[in-house]
C-alpha cells in the first residue's frame, strides 16, 4: 500500500505481481478459468459482485470514455445522442457504465472494458471512497478512456490515478487470459498452425485469431499477451 499526498492509501502492485493479482481475482470469482482454457464470464462475475451494468448511455460524444465505475450514489452525466445535449442520470454505488459503442465497434473488447472496471471495484474501491469530496463532482467514479483501457498510458505514472489505471489496464487482459490456460491455448494453436504458412506473418495472424476466439478477447489483446508470455519472441521473430 502507498499513502498519497492526499492522505489516502492506494494499492501498490509491482510489475512482477500482475499475473498473481489476476490469479487471486479469478480464484475468488471464476476458479475454473485458472485450470481450463475458458472465456472468462465477465458479466456473470459482475452479477456475483453485485454490480449493476448500464450499457445504453453514451459517456461522451466522441467515444473517448469507454467505461465508468461509480463508488457512491449520485448523478452521472451522459451524452444523449437524440437531443445532442448532456443529461444526468441517478446511479447507485456499484454501478458500471459501458458506452454502447464499445460492443459495436470492438466486439469481444467489451469484456476487457468490463473486467477493467470490475478490477477498479475489487481493488480500488476503498481508495476512491476515501477521497475527500471534490467540488463539482456529482458522484465519485473512475472515468476510463480508450487509451487507459487499452494500456496506452503515460509511462511516467506520476499520479495516483496514473498508477491505478496502469494496474487495471495491465491486469484485465491477464484475468481474461490467465497465464497457465493461455499457455495451453498458445502452445496448441502454434503446433496446429506450424508449417501451414511459409510466411510468418500469416502464421502469426492465424495464431492470434485462434487465441482471440477461445478467450473472447480482441486480437490486439491476444497479440500483446503473446508478447508478454514470450511466445512472440520464440516463434514469430
Amino acid at each position: 500500500m502507498i499513502v498519497s499526498n492526499l492522505g489516502v492509501v492506494r494499492p501498490y502492485i509491482r510489475k512482477d505481481e500482475l499475473d498473481d493479482e489476476a490469479s487471486l481475482f479469478l480464484n475468488r470469482f471464476s476458479p475454473a478459468c485458472l485450470r481450463l482454457p475458458l472465456a472468462v464470464p465477465a458479466l456473470q462475475i459482475a452479477a456475483d459482485m453485485g454490480i449493476t451494468i448500464i450499457q445504453d448511455k453514451y459517456l461522451l460524444e466522441d467515444e473517448s470514455i469507454l467505461g465508468m465505475m461509480c463508488f457512491d450514489d449520485g448523478d452521472v452525466e451522459y451524452f444523449d445522442d437524440r437531443t445532442g445535449y448532456y443529461e444526468r442520470v441517478k446511479v447507485g454505488s456499484g454501478t458500471m457504465l459501458i458506452d454502447p459503442r464499445v460492443k459495436l465497434s470492438r466486439n469481444e473488447g467489451c469484456y476487457n472494458t468490463v473486467i477493467h472496471e470490475l478490477f477498479h471495484w475489487y481493488r480500488h474501491k476503498e481508495y476512491f471512497q476515501s477521497l475527500p469530496p471534490r467540488q463539482g463532482m456529482a458522484v465519485c467514479a473512475t472515468r476510463c478512456t480508450k487509451r487507459q483501457i487499452e494500456g496506452v498510458s503515460s509511462p511516467q505514472r506520476t499520479t495516483d490515478l496514473d498508477w491505478i489505471e496502469w494496474q487495471a489496464s495491465s491486469i484485465a487482459p491477464r484475468i481474461l487470459m490467465p497465464r497457465d490456460s493461455f499457455e495451453q491455448v498458445a502452445s496448441k494453436t502454434i503446433r496446429n498452425n506450424e508449417g501451414l504458412f511459409q510466411n510468418k506473418k500469416y502464421y502469426l495472424y492465424q495464431a492470434i485469431a485462434d487465441i482471440a476466439e477461445v478467450f473472447h478477447v480482441s486480437r490486439r489483446s491476444a497479440r500483446i499477451r503473446l508478447m508478454e508470455t514470450g511466445y512472440f519472441d520464440r516463434y514469430f521473430i
